[in-house]
């Protein structure tokens, strides 16, 4: 009984590798193949208001992944989250630096990669979210921005590390990553339109789509944004997301719906998506970001057309109910009930962004908690302001001082 155990322990394992080789060999073919894309005939934009633009667009859906918290430049960095048995993906340099940056890159490779996740050497990039939904005239206003001369393009000292993924990662992303295109004839070579930057349904409806990430994130199922926007589920959240220490969450319900955002007003909104605080007074959770760098006319434009979705009832995607917290409540349970321990609690990414509170005054502490954006305007922890008084600010930046959160 025991050779019969041992010839067929041996049988599976050659069974293993045999698939473990096929698997590895169609990994590599897929993600080391090349397309012919076509270059997008897009010129960067160098009108002022243009570049501006080009800025908003850049902090907030390309800042995050490009650059390091509290870095000044955008080097490239590790993608949080990220499964370590996968191996590490890291973001690309995106300063002027022509030998680790894009400096040596032209507008059409950039172009190109935007809208067709073509890379330079031709394979189709699995890692970036190609851009396809976004305008020609966005596209031009990104360009002009990153060839500015704004200080997050300024030449990094240090070689950004590489993406490593291991073995189980290549054939993870290969399989089952973003599809690419079956035949370079997929890549489609025609202009895409913006529409009118008015507080539109329409408007909102491409910001939804192609920028801001909202369909995508709100809709659950793995397709791509074109399929979601067919589904009966459009925006009625559901979908599993991480959060900052890796805890997975449901995305919320953004439907008219009394279980999603039926009851919200259009400042309601404007205040969650630019603060980061939702109408009862709780953190809007991550990795949903903070659009601190959006304006009025997008905020309408978003508005009007959630409002045009039709309604759906999922009470398993509400917003969880805002923790109750008295006004007496101590340090440690406002650290609790405002999120902060998402972040900066025990095993969260940004632990370490405790240290050295103490060495400061405990009003800069205190207004660093409640305003965070006057001294990081991209900042993504919320503004605690209209739910911290000045008091109650100061009493959770005494006990950080004292204690750094739990678990110090």
């Amino acid at each position: 009984m025991g050779r019969v155990a041992l010839r067929l322990a041996a049988v599976l394992a050659g069974i293993a590798v045999v698939v473990v080789t096929v698997l590895a060999l169609m990994a590599t073919r897929r993600l080391d193949r090349r397309y012919r894309a076509p270059t997008p005939a897009i010129a960067r934009a160098t009108s002022p208001d243009e570049i501006a633009r080009g800025a908003r667009l850049y902090r907030t859906a390309c800042a995050t992944c490009h650059t390091q918290p509290g870095a000044a430049r955008s080097c490239g960095t590790a993608i949080p989250n990220f499964p370590a048995t996968f191996g590490t993906i890291v973001s690309s340099n995106l300063t002027r630096d022509p030998a680790r940056g894009i400096g040596a890159r032209s507008d059409g490779e950039i172009a190109r990669l935007l809208r067709h996740g073509v890379m330079p050497d031709g394979r189709y990039s699995r890692t970036m979210p190609r851009a396809r939904l976004l305008g020609d005239q966005d596209i031009a206003a990104l360009l002009g921005f990153l060839r500015s001369d704004d200080p997050l393009f300024a030449p990094c000292g240090e070689e950004t590390p590489a993406t490593r993924l291991s073995l189980l990662g290549r054939i993870a992303l290969a399989l089952f990553g973003p599809t690419a295109p079956a035949s370079d004839s997929a890549f489609d070579p025609a202009p895409v339109p913006v529409p009118a930057r008015t507080p539109s349904a329409a408007y909102g409806r491409y910001l939804a789509t192609a920028i801001y990430g909202c369909v995508g994130c709100h809709t659950d199922g793995l397709d791509d944004v074109e399929a979601k926007l067919a589904s009966p589920n459009l925006l009625a959240g559901g979908l599993e997301l991480p959060d900052p220490r890796g805890i997975r969450v449901l995305s919320t319900n953004l439907t008219p719906d009394p279980t999603g955002l039926g009851r919200w007003t259009l400042a309601q909104l404007d205040g969650a998506l630019t603060t980061g605080i939702a109408p009862d007074g709780a953190a809007i959770r991550s990795p949903m970001p903070i659009l601190r760098f959006t304006d009025a006319v997008e905020t309408e434009a978003i508005f009007r057309y959630l409002q045009s979705v039709p309604p759906v009832n999922r009470a398993a995607a509400a917003r969880p109910a805002s923790p109750a917290l008295s006004p007496t409540a101590p340090p440690e349970e406002v650290f609790v009930a405002m999120g902060c321990v998402s972040c900066h609690g025990q095993g969260a990414p940004f632990r370490n962004a405790l240290t050295g509170l103490a060495d400061r005054p405990a009003d800069a502490v205190a207004e660093a908690i409640r305003h965070p954006e006057r001294a990081h305007p991209a900042t993504q922890m919320p503004t605690y302001a209209a739910v911290l008084d000045p008091s109650r600010a100061a009493a959770l930046a005494r006990w950080l001082q004292e204690n750094r959160g739990p678990g110090s």
